[in-house]
């Protein structure tokens, strides 16, 4: 603060406003004394200045935490590239014939697949029986058996006089439903009035088979309309079945499902997948986007740019051609640009030893994290005063960096001292 403003405001009484124009004078000439004509209008100026820097403040702030905690997640995430591209891993199939879900530990490997027989379910149904009427309700009661695998389930429904065929069906299906035998029972109903009972086996494979015997099979006349059958299928010329559509392969990692039988041989391959990685080399390259726009925006300041710029072109410059070799070069404009298609192309010859350079001990990841660290609070103090000085009366200027400088400690009230200045010196 100037000098001679100092020690005039140091001795000068609240309502001496003349003292304080005087003082603004000498330290600022004549074109601050409308500022101080009267004590109501420099208190309205004061208010101003408070009211306008707080929400430029807040807005440097916003801007600056958004910046900051980018580039920390950036840092925190490249750290992990080298070890997310082995733990990521898709299947690529030629069609949507077979599905698979490959596990972390699951092999980089091709299988050639053809499908002959899916694996099906056992279903049954009964003659049709008008859902009114009571000829099941004659038999008084109904036993059968029904033998599944080495099981043998036996089951005896009792008739109510009151029973409709529709009643007694659904006794017998929910009898049925009610046992641990692998079948699922249900009545159906047509537009005709009709009833019958349908069988069917809850897991495919021919070892969930089943058999009816008894009042079910001479009575409701229970016929196999569809066989329960395994799975046959052919896997790098070999042949295999499966009692399930899904097959476990690679010791459990590769999980393997049949949608449809094929006629030709289908390639499935495991392959490292990279979309998280590429997504946060794009995310380094918009941060360090980002960052570049705020410093232009917020700080109006050259130097402070040319700064940042220096450090990242030496960061750049050390790691030029592995940073090159993953698509990420350095823009003049935005900072950082990132090539998806360069990456592609050499992570294809290349592989996962194409990333193992960034992150190794000393790597860029490692002085990229140092770099984040250097735009920390201290940075603050260096950027907050080029950006809220700037857009504060000339004539406030040094005042104001003057009276940042005194701060020790540097935080959100730091940015508003013009108002309080006025204030004190009111």
């Amino acid at each position: 603060m100037n000098s001679t403003l100092l020690s005039t405001i140091n001795v000068m009484n609240f309502n001496n406003i003349s003292s304080v124009r005087s003082a603004a004078r000498k330290a600022y000439g004549p074109s601050t004394d409308f500022l101080f004509s009267s004590i109501p209008v420099a208190k309205s100026f004061s208010d101003y200045i408070d009211r306008t820097a707080e929400q430029k403040v807040n807005d440097f702030m916003t801007r600056y935490n958004d910046s900051s905690s980018e580039l920390t997640k950036v840092s925190r995430d490249l750290k992990q590239l080298y070890i997310k591209t082995f733990t990521n891993k898709e299947v690529q199939v030629d069609s949507g014939l077979i599905e698979a879900v490959a596990k972390q530990d699951a092999m980089i490997k091709s299988y050639e697949f053809a499908v002959e027989q899916l694996a099906t379910t056992q279903q049954d149904t009964s003659n049709a029986f008008k859902e009114d009427e009571r000829q099941l309700t004659e038999f008084g009661t109904v036993d059968f058996t029904v033998e599944q695998g080495d099981q043998t389930y036996d089951f005896s429904i009792a008739a109510d006089e009151n029973n409709t065929n529709k009643d007694m069906l659904k006794k017998m299906a929910s009898a049925i439903n009610k046992s641990e035998a692998n079948i699922s029972a249900k009545v159906l109903s047509d537009t005709d009035g009709n009833a019958r009972l349908a069988l069917e086996s809850t897991k495919t494979g021919s070892e969930n088979a089943f058999t009816t015997n008894g009042d079910i099979t001479d009575f409701l006349n229970i016929k196999t309309i569809s066989t329960a059958e395994n799975a046959r299928y052919s896997l790098d010329g070999e042949s295999f079945e499966s009692s399930s559509n899904t097959v476990t392969l690679d010791d459990g990692q590769l999980e393997v499902t049949f949608k449809e039988e094929t006629s030709d041989s289908e390639t499935l391959a495991v392959a490292l997948d990279t979309a998280d990685v590429k997504s946060e080399l794009n995310d380094l390259a918009n941060s360090m986007k980002d960052l570049d726009a705020f410093l232009t925006d917020y700080t109006g300041d050259s130097r402070i740019i040319s700064r940042y710029e220096r450090r990242l072109d030496k960061l750049m410059a050390q790691f030029e051609s592995d940073l090159q070799a993953v698509g990420i070069t350095r823009d003049s404009e935005s900072g950082i640009r990132f090539s998806e298609t360069t990456f592609d192309k050499n992570f294809e010859k290349e592989g996962t030893k194409l990333l193992k350079s960034l992150d190794e001990a000393g790597g860029f990841s490692d002085q990229f994290s140092k770099f984040t660290e250097d735009f920390d609070a201290q940075d603050v103090r260096t950027l907050a005063p080029a950006y809220v000085s700037n857009n504060l009366p000339t004539f406030m200027q040094d005042d104001f960096l003057s009276y940042l400088s005194l701060s020790s400690n540097f935080n959100i009230q730091t940015f508003y001292p013009t108002g309080g200045i006025l204030d004190f010196m009111l």
